[in-house]
């Protein structure tokens, strides 16, 4: 995968924890969660954990939280 992102990147990833999807922009080495506002570094996820658009979608159900099940 992928490890720096020179322009930002539109991206979702699986929260085992949380039981979903969750999306975020990735720059540079890492990603800004859309949902809280952390910042993860993208060395914690595995190999195609992390799903790249092409062009920037809605992932409003993936940003919303866990709030709006």
């Amino acid at each position: 995968m992928k490890k720096f992102y020179e322009v930002p990147k539109q991206v979702k990833w699986f929260d085992y924890n949380k039981d979903k999807w969750i999306g975020g922009i990735a720059f540079h080495d890492f990603i800004i969660c859309g949902c809280c506002g952390s910042v993860l570094e993208l060395n914690e996820f595995e190999e195609k954990e992390v799903i790249e658009y092409e062009d920037w979608v809605n992932i409003e159900e993936e940003i919303r939280g866990e709030d709006y099940d």
